[in-house]
């Protein structure tokens, strides 16, 4: 059976682009330039069955498709539809109204038929995921009632700050802190962005909202609290939590949420420090163990050429008597002058020597403090 979808679009030749596009990737169109007179009710008559995906021109003829996604998302029927939004112009107010309208993404015009088919595989993937929570969603409620009834919501918060001590990877505290935030009977996202690692958006649910992604990036910097309607936006340093469905009918349970989550995300951002010094001081050691094994080969390396130059210059001192002592016998030269000639090469050996031996001195000396310093780094 094909997969139905409802576009509503006014430029009729741009809709009958999209239509006969849609139609060579398998799907059954339903096109309209407006919501019809009989209005929702009217739109199920028609195609029977919830469609896969609904594509919303942001402009209608007289019509805002911000009002009529609203209007169809407070429809049972049209509950697990996904909304594309589609506009020549988005900016910051229309992302806000399509996320309050309840749209899932949205395009740019002029649409590019490529972008088009990306977006119907992300929302391929997001109904198989909803599809395979679905069957989990019952049991994962009920587990939520039964920790609220077990305990406290304060000793909910003091334990997760306990079983969060020794996490180390950042995908287990968004998933733990998600699992506990359920707890408290609200749906929420995570995001959480550390120095150069790549973002990590997690829901309470499960579910990947591109659109919700957007409003992360986008309300950053709104200060530590943000609200509008019945949602609120905690911002932190490296990450952010967007509670969906805050009390905000109850008062005094909407102030006492917004103290336990405050309190509850300070210690996610205190665990999250601990993990970035953890990060930094096990490189520092990473660097701290290559210098000191760098260190070690250059004493081996200096103990080994101090050995060969001794050596080198044991064997040249001795040649030169011997070569000096053939070269006198043959000159034939009176005693006195051997006698003064021996004295000026005895004397420039005793230097050279002298030299060499003040040079292995500091040499030693050197060796010593690299020999220090190499343990003191192993340490």
């Amino acid at each position: 059976m094909q997969q139905s979808v409802i576009y509503f679009e006014d430029d009729r030749p741009l809709a009958k682009m999209i239509t006969h596009f849609l139609q060579g990737e398998g799907y059954q169109i339903f096109h309209y330039t407006s919501l019809p007179s009989g209005g929702v009710e009217a739109l199920i008559a028609d195609i029977k069955e919830p469609p896969f995906m609904v594509l919303m021109d942001v402009r209608l003829e007289g019509e805002n498709g911000f009002d009529i996604c609203a209007m169809l998302k407070k429809n049972v029927f049209f509950k697990k539809s996904p909304v594309l939004f589609m506009s020549g112009l988005i900016d910051e107010e229309d992302i806000l109204q399509a996320y309050e309208a309840g749209a899932f993404d949205y395009l740019t015009k002029p649409v590019q038929l490529k972008s088009l088919a990306i977006k119907c595989l992300q929302v391929r993937d997001y109904r198989h995921q909803t599809e395979a929570l679905e069957n989990q969603i019952s049991t994962t409620e009920q587990m939520a009632f039964d920790a609220m009834t077990a305990s406290s919501e304060l000793g909910s918060i003091l334990r997760f700050h306990e079983s969060i001590a020794n996490i180390t990877k950042v995908t287990d505290l968004a998933t733990m802190l998600m699992r506990d935030v359920a707890n408290f009977g609200v749906s929420a996202s995570v995001m959480f962005a550390i120095g150069n690692d790549e973002p990590i958006y997690q829901g309470s649910n499960g579910q990947v909202h591109q659109l919700e992604r957007d409003i992360f990036g986008m309300l950053k910097h709104q200060g530590r609290i943000y609200s509008w309607n019945n949602r609120t936006l905690f911002n932190y340093d490296a990450f952010s939590v967007l509670i969906r469905s805050m009390p905000v009918d109850d008062e005094m349970r909407y102030g006492t949420l917004k103290d336990q989550f405050c309190l509850l995300f300070d210690g996610v951002e205190h665990r999250i420090r601990g993990i970035v010094n953890e990060r930094q001081v096990a490189k520092s050691e990473e660097n701290i163990h290559i210098i000191a094994k760098t260190i070690g080969k250059l004493v081996v390396d200096m103990e080994a050429h101090n050995l060969a130059l001794s050596d080198k210059f044991e064997k040249i001192i001795n040649e030169l008597e011997v070569d000096v002592g053939e070269d006198i016998a043959n000159l034939n030269l009176m005693e006195s002058e051997e006698v003064i000639l021996m004295g000026h090469i005895g004397k420039a050996m005793k230097d050279a020597t002298l030299v060499f031996d003040e040079t292995k001195v500091k040499e030693a000396d050197y060796r010593q403090v690299m020999v220090k310093l190499l343990g003191k780094l192993n340490q």
